[in-house]
């Protein structure tokens, strides 16, 4: 009796220890969250990019040391505005509403925090002829030559861009608040559980439009369980974090647990596969050899990281 009661005693601190030690979803950081709430609910695409963190990184440096020489057109827009996207840029968030199988999202937006010389770039807006319509008090300009792209300016440090419609979404939110992504369960939910959270990050949902692909792979390569493995997927999720050393991170959400491990199965066939043709690529190898591929429950998770000497 004694004995069986001691077992019981280690199996539950064993399994008490391994709740404990298992990964808890993080709070979405207060900048995000602030982003957050200003894009629509109902987005399916969500993308973030701290841009000023990212610019102290060793890769933002190197990249700018081997990109000194400017594009004429960049210049040019910089001398007239005041605005150096490389300097003046802080945070953006991008956001889309729509069927994955359109051409076109019905909503797209995008939220610019950063440092605006307002006055100088309406100014040059303006004298290019840009067209201007005012919506609630605020100026949204677009061109012909934008392609259907529309921005304002939401206050002196951010600039909404997208469709008009996302546009007109953004400055409802701004003014009114009220249900935004911040209270889309689904993704807020994706944004908790990510791996890198406060540098740079990706969710697409593919949901239906994963089967069709799916599909057509299957019809075209002549091996439908390609297609069964893509059509599986419904979530996409990245994230990345540079520091010390670049860590990836991937996930694929499938619809089910048997799924799911068919799936970590093929990437892990697929990292094996390209072991074997890196001979010769030192970065390649040491991403591949520091891949990790995890399956739990409906999750695959793909995790990787690379030295600064890439």
């Amino acid at each position: 009796m004694r004995k069986h009661t001691i077992l019981c005693m280690l199996g539950s601190l064993i399994v008490a220890l391994s709740l404990a030690c298992e990964k808890k979803p993080a709070p979405v950081p207060s900048t995000v969250e602030a982003l957050l709430k200003r894009l629509p609910r109902e987005a399916n695409v969500l993308a973030f990019l701290d841009v000023a963190d990212i610019r102290e990184t060793f890769l933002y440096k190197r990249f700018e040391e081997r990109h000194k020489e400017l594009p004429r057109d960049l210049e040019a827009f910089i001398e007239e505005t005041g605005f150096d996207p490389r300097r003046d840029i802080d945070r953006v968030v991008l956001s889309a509403v729509g069927d994955m199988e359109e051409q076109e999202p019905k909503i797209t937006c995008a939220l610019v925090q950063g440092k605006f010389d307002r006055e100088r770039i309406e100014r040059a807006l303006r004298e290019r002829e840009a067209e201007m319509e005012t919506y609630r008090g605020y100026a949204i300009y677009s061109s012909p030559e934008s392609q259907g792209l529309y921005m304002t300016f939401l206050d002196e440090t951010t600039a909404a861009l997208g469709n008009e419609e996302g546009v007109r979404k953004i400055i409802a939110l701004h003014e009114d608040g009220g249900e935004s992504a911040a209270q889309n369960t689904e993704m807020r939910t994706l944004v908790e559980g990510l791996e890198y959270k406060d540098q740079m990050w990706g969710i697409v949902r593919i949901d239906d439009a994963a089967w069709k692909l799916g599909e057509r792979i299957g019809k075209l390569k002549g091996e439908f369980d390609v297609g069964k493995l893509v059509a599986a997927v419904r979530t996409l999720v990245f994230s990345a974090e540079i520091a010390d050393r670049i860590g990836l991170s991937f996930q694929g959400v499938c619809t089910t647990e048997e799924e799911a491990e068919l799936l970590a199965k093929a990437v892990r066939g697929g990292v094996a596969f390209l072991k074997i043709g890196a001979e010769e690529d030192g970065t390649l190898i040491e991403l591949l050899e520091a891949t990790r591929v995890t399956q739990r429950g409906n999750v695959v998770s793909v995790q990787g990281s690379i030295s600064k000497a890439l």
